[in-house]
């Protein structure tokens, strides 16, 4: 409906004078919602403009303080002095991402995937009796 609503305005004015909508997607990637209540108990919802710069840099943090942990987690066990090297490296890129403006979409997967596998490695089964068995 708006569709056919939107050729037909654009049939008598040009397309300079009628402003092209959002999309609902675009809105929420471009803008972030903060729920408050106001005195009476009623919800009410404020828009504010995002900045990805400053999200971006928190996101960085929070992986970089993830990888710390990683590190440390690895340092202790003496038998994983193999993946020290791996995680001090992914350290240092995940430093690097700070100068750059390039998606961290892939350091985070690549992270995931390296706690994953080792914390995977670090579980031993020397106690069989805590193990259950199905």
């Amino acid at each position: 409906m708006f569709g056919y609503l939107r050729t037909f305005i654009e049939a008598f004015y040009p397309s300079q004078f009628v402003q092209s909508e959002m999309s609902f997607a675009e809105r929420l990637a471009s803008r972030k919602v903060i729920e408050t209540t106001n005195d009476c108990g009623e919800k009410r919802y404020i828009e504010m403009p995002r900045n990805l710069c400053e999200e971006r840099k928190a996101n960085l943090e929070v992986l970089l303080t993830k990888c710390k942990r990683l590190l440390s987690f690895v340092t202790t066990r003496k038998y994983m002095n193999d993946h020290y090297i791996d995680v001090l490296k992914m350290h240092d890129r995940i430093c690097a991402a700070f100068d750059n403006d390039d998606d961290i979409l892939p350091l985070v997967d690549e992270f995931d995937e390296m706690q994953h596998c080792i914390k995977k490695s670090s579980r031993s089964f020397r106690d069989l009796s805590s193990a259950r068995m199905l």
